[in-house]
């Protein structure tokens, strides 16, 4: 469906963001999606004070916590951790659009390639 919305809207105007990057546990790398949002609406660059401030904002609401509770489960592993056989089937079987999307909008982080949460068969 992205194909269509850069069709109907331009590149330009279309922005991805990973989802957890917005509801990261890093304060860095919220703001940083939240600093990425910003500058592709063409908004003036807030100030530290403001970033700091509006981040603080969002980790305030109901929400936020939901979203952080189903992606971090307690415990050593996240909620994101799996086998590692799991990933290797998931990578293979979206490699191309993965690929696909780091084409479109030229971001590589869509390609998930950053160390995941990697259990063996046995749940360890």
């Amino acid at each position: 469906f992205l194909e269509g919305w850069l069709q109907m809207f331009g590149r330009a105007n279309v922005l991805v963001l990973r989802t957890e990057d917005v509801f990261s546990k890093s304060k860095h790398t919220r703001i940083e999606a939240l600093s990425k949002a910003i500058a592709h609406l063409g908004l003036n660059p807030p100030t530290d004070d403001v970033l700091h401030e509006m981040n603080a904002y969002a980790e305030h609401q109901g929400d936020y916590d939901v979203v952080q509770r189903s992606m971090h489960a307690s415990g050593e592993r996240g909620a994101a951790a799996m086998r590692s056989d799991v990933r290797a089937k998931l990578d293979a079987f979206f490699k191309q659009q993965k690929e696909t999307l780091v084409a479109m909008f030229g971001d590589r982080t869509l390609l998930w390639e950053q160390s995941h949460d990697v259990v063996t068969e046995e749940g360890t």
